[in-house]
C-alpha cells in the first residue's frame, strides 16, 4: 500500500474511534439522537445509500412508516442488510478487519476500506476497478461511486468476471437507455440468460449470440415434452418446493426437477404458501391441473418453516428433499443424493455443494459465488460428479436451500421447530444439531451441484432473519457457532474443490496442448503472448498458461485463457520438479513456449530446462528483450541510458548498486545458466537482428532465430 492511502486509511480509522468514542458519550449521557444524526449526515455523505433498493429489498421497512435511511443507520446495518445493490454487508465485513467496521459497515468502506482495497461485494473489485482505471485513482476517486455514478454507463467494468463494455455492446437497449450494465443484469439480465463475458467455442474464438442457446422460461411445447412427478406408491422420497416469490425463478426449478433424469422414483410437492403473486400462483396451478406435480394451497401465510413442516408429514414412510424455489438441479441429482444418503445408516442428512450455499459455496468457500463461469452449471455438475464421485465431508449442519432427511431420522428427531425459528433461518441448523445429539451425521456430497439464485421470498430481510436465526440456534444449542467456525477454518472441502478446478482445466485439453508462460506486467509481451494464444486456438491447441505469483517468484499459477476462477488450486514450486511433471503429463502438454522469466524466480530457466529433459516435450523460447545477458533487461543505466555493455566487473558493480528484477549479483552465472538453458530449447527466437547479433555474442554456439 502506497504511503498516501495509508495515512488516508489511518485518518479514517480515526474518524471511525471518534465515532465509536461519540456512540459512547450519547449512551451514557442519553442523548443517542445525537450519534444517529451524525451517522445519518455521515452516510448521507457517501452516496452509497440507495432508498429504492433498500425498499425495494426490505418489504418490511417498505410496509412501515420508517424512514428507509434511518432505519439502515440504526438498525439495518446491525441485522447485515446491504445499502445498495453493490454493497454486501455480511460480505464487506467478512473480508474487512478491525474493531471499527461495527460502527457502519459503509462508513467503513467509505473511510478505510476503499483505502485499503476491500472488496464491497463479488461483484464489484475495488483493485481491479482502480487498476484499470487510472484516472480514478489518479484523482483519488471513491471507486464505487465513480462505478455507480459515471463509470457503468461509460461501459467500464467493475471485476473480471462482467464485462461493462461487452454487455453494452451486445445489449444495445440497455445502451441507449444509458442504465447501468451491472446494475440491470443483477435486477434483471441474470434471470434472462444475458451474458456478462464474451463466450468462447472450444478453439477460444468469440462467436455469435445466435449461436449460444439462451436460458428462458420453459414454453407450453416444453411442459408438453415432460412426465410429472406422480409414482404412487413406488414414490421414495418427496421433493418438496416451498413458493412464496419469483415467478420465473420458481418455474425455472419445477421445470428442471421433472426434466431432470433420475433412476429414483419421486413425487414433486409444491406448496404455495399463500403468495402475493397472483400469477404465479395461476401458473402453478394449471401445471398441476394438467398433472405436472402435487399442489398444496395454503389458506393463509404459514411462513417457511410450517409450509415445509406441513409437506414433511405428508408421507411419513418417504425420505424428502427439502428444496428452495430459486434452485436449479440437474440430471442425476436426486440419484446422488439417495446414494450418499444410503452409505451409511446413521446419515441423516444430505447437502450438496452449490455457488450459493455458505459452507458448501463453489469455488469461494464460504461466500456467495453469484458470477457466472466458463461453463454451465449443468456442465459443472458433470464436472463435479467426475472429480468427486462418492466423495462425502461430515458437516455440523446441512444447508436447507437442498436437503436430504431421511425418513428414520424425521421419525425420531421431529420436524422442524416452528415455534421458536417462525418465519425461517435457522430451523434447518436447529433440526441438524437435535439429530447430531442423537447420533445421526449430517454430510455434504462432494459430486453432486446444485444452482442456488439467492433469496428470491424474502430478499433484503435475509441477512436479519439469518442473525436472528443463528443467535437462536446458538442459544439452544451452545458451541453451534465455534463448531461452523471451526468447520470454515479447517477448509475440509479445499481440496474437494481443488479436484473440481483441476477437472474444469482437463475438460479443455486437447489432442495437442501448449503450455505459454509468461509475466504478468502486460506490454508488447503480453500482446506478442495473446497472439500466440490465437495462432495455437486456431491449430486446435488446448491452451494452458503459467504465470509467476505475485510477491511469491518460486511460485507458479496455472491458468487457462477462458478459466477465470479457479481459486482452489494451489501454486507450485518452481523447484517440484514431480509435481511440474505431473501437470505436463495430466494435461497432455506436447509444446512449451516460453516468452519471459520476470518476475519469476532466477533459477526457473533451469527448473524448466529440467522438466523438459525429463518429460521430452518440445521448448519454443521467445526473447523480447535482453534479459539473458543483463537481468536489467534492456541493457541500461539507472538513469536510463544504454550501458555500453561494459566488463563482467562493471556489470557485477552495476547489479550490486542498481539492482534487478531478479535479485542477481554474478552476471557471469546468470549468462551460464541462460546459455544453458538456451541450448536445450528447440529453438530460440528474438524479434530482430538486432537483439539477435548481440545474443550470438554471447551465445556463439546457439542458433538465434530472428522473426519479426
Amino acid at each position: 500500500m502506497i504511503l498516501r492511502n495509508r495515512l488516508k486509511m489511518w485518518r479514517g480509522e480515526m474518524y471511525l474511534w471518534a465515532l465509536g468514542f461519540l456512540r459512547l458519550l450519547c449512551v451514557v449521557s442519553g442523548v443517542r439522537t445525537v450519534y444517529r444524526s451524525a451517522l445519518l449526515y455521515l452516510v448521507k455523505q457517501t452516496r452509497l445509500f440507495d432508498e429504492q433498493y433498500y425498499l425495494e429489498n426490505n418489504p418490511d421497512i417498505a410496509e412501515s412508516s420508517m424512514n428507509p435511511l434511518f432505519h439502515y443507520v440504526v438498525y439495518g446495518d446491525k441485522e447485515g442488510r446491504s445499502p445498495c445493490i453493490v454493497f454486501d454487508t455480511p460480505c464487506y465485513r467478512s473480508s474487512s478487519v478491525g474493531w471499527t467496521k461495527h460502527i457502519n459497515a459503509l462508513l467503513h468502506y467509505s473511510y478505510v476500506g476503499r483505502y485499503c482495497k476491500t472488496t464491497p461485494s463479488p461483484w464489484f473489485d475495488v483493485d481491479y476497478y482502480l487498476k484499470n482505471n487510472k484516472d480514478v485513482a489518479r484523482a483519488d476517486l471513491d471507486p464505487l461511486v465513480h462505478y455507480l455514478e459515471w463509470g457503468g454507463i461509460e461501459g467500464r467494468s467493475p471485476c473480471p468476471h462482467f464485462d461493462g463494455a461487452y454487455y453494452l455492446r451486445k445489449n444495445l437497449d440497455i445502451c441507449e437507455a444509458r442504465v447501468n450494465p451491472l446494475l440491470h443484469y443483477l435486477e434483471y439480465g441474470r434471470l434472462e440468460g444475458r451474458r456478462t463475458l464474451p463466450p468462447f467455442n472450444p478453439g477460444y474464438q468469440e462467436i455469435s449470440d445466435e449461436e449460444l442457446p439462451t436460458p428462458m422460461l420453459p414454453s407450453e411445447a416444453q411442459w408438453k415434452t415432460i412426465s410429472g412427478s406422480h409414482a404412487g406408491e413406488e414414490a421414495g422420497v418427496d421433493v418438496i418446493i416451498p413458493v412464496y416469490r419469483g415467478k420465473a425463478e420458481t418455474l425455472r426449478c419445477i421445470y428442471s426437477v421433472l426434466s431432470s433424469k433420475n433412476e429414483t422414483e419421486f413425487e414433486l410437492i409444491v406448496i404455495n404458501d399463500a403468495s402475493p403473486d397472483k400469477e404465479l400462483s395461476s401458473a402453478l396451478a394449471e401445471l398441476a391441473e394438467s398433472g405436472m406435480f402435487s399442489l398444496i394451497e395454503n389458506d393463509i401465510n404459514l411462513g417457511f418453516v410450517q409450509t415445509v413442516n406441513r409437506g414433511m408429514q405428508l408421507h411419513q414412510e418417504r425420505d424428502v428433499v427439502l428444496l428452495n424455489s430459486d434452485t436449479e438441479v440437474y440430471d442425476g441429482w436426486l440419484d446422488r443424493l439417495k446414494t450418499a444418503a444410503d452409505s451409511h445408516e446413521k446419515v441423516g442428512t444430505v447437502t450438496p455443494l452449490s455457488n450459493n450455499a455458505t459452507i458448501c459455496s463453489y469455488p469461494y468457500f464460504p461466500h456467495d459465488n453469484p458470477f457466472p463461469l466458463e461453463l454451465e452449471y449443468n456442465e459443472l455438475d458433470v464436472v463435479v460428479a467426475k472429480a468427486n464421485e462418492g466423495v462425502r465431508v461430515e458437516a455440523p449442519t446441512g444447508v436447507g436451500f437442498c436437503m436430504l432427511i431421511k425418513k428414520s431420522c424425521i421419525a425420531e428427531v421431529g420436524v422442524f421447530d416452528a415455534v421458536t425459528f417462525g418465519k425461517g433461518y435457522g430451523e434447518e441448523n436447529d433440526f441438524c444439531q437435535r439429530a447430531i445429539k442423537k447420533g445421526w451425521r449430517n454430510i455434504i456430497a462432494a459430486d453432486v451441484f446444485v444452482r442456488h439464485w439467492g433469496s428470491v421470498s424474502f430478499q433484503g430481510e435475509k441477512a436479519s432473519l439469518a442473525a436472528k436465526g443463528l443467535k437462536l440456534v446458538e442459544k439452544k444449542h451452545p458451541g453451534y457457532l465455534s463448531d461452523v467456525s471451526e468447520f470454515i477454518k479447517n477448509k475440509p472441502l479445499s481440496g474437494i474443490y481443488q479436484k473440481i478446478d483441476w477437472q474444469r482445466l482437463l475438460r479443455l485439453k486437447r489432442e495437442k496442448n501448449v503450455l505459454l508462460i509468461c509475466h504478468s506486467r502486460g506490454g508488447g509481451t503480453e500482446k506478442r503472448l495473446q497472439e500466440d494464444i490465437s495462432y495455437f486456438s486456431g491449430k486446435g491447441y488446448g491452451i494452458f498458461l503459467i504465470r509467476p505469483v505475485p510477491d511469491a517468484p518460486e511460485k507458479v499459477a496455472i491458468e487457462h485463457p477462458c478459466v477465470k476462477w479457479m481459486p482452489n488450486i494451489a501454486p507450485v514450486e518452481w523447484g517440484n520438479l514431480k509435481a511440474l511433471i505431473k501437470i505436463v503429463e495430466e494435461l497432455g502438454i506436447n509444446e512449451v513456449v516460453t516468452h519471459s522469466f520476470v518476475d519469476f524466480d532466477k533459477k526457473a530457466p533451469s527448473c524448466l530446462q529440467e522438466l523438459i529433459q525429463v518429460t521430452g516435450v518440445k521448448w519454443v523460447m521467445n526473447l523480447h528483450d535482453y534479459e539473458v545477458i543483463c537481468p536489467r533487461i534492456n541493457l541500461v543505466d539507472k538513469e536510463g541510458f544504454y550501458c555500453g555493455e561494459p566488463s563482467i566487473e562493471n556489470c557485477n558493480k552495476c547489479l550490486r548498486l542498481n539492482g534487478s528484477s531478479f535479485n542477481v549479483d554474478d552476471i557471469s552465472e546468470w549468462r551460464m545458466l541462460h546459455g544453458t538453458a538456451m541450448k536445450a530449447a528447440s529453438r530460440v527466437v528474438v524479434p530482430d537482428d538486432d537483439v539477435k547479433q548481440r545474443l550470438v555474442a554471447y551465445f556463439p554456439d546457439t542458433a538465434i532465430d530472428a522473426v519479426p
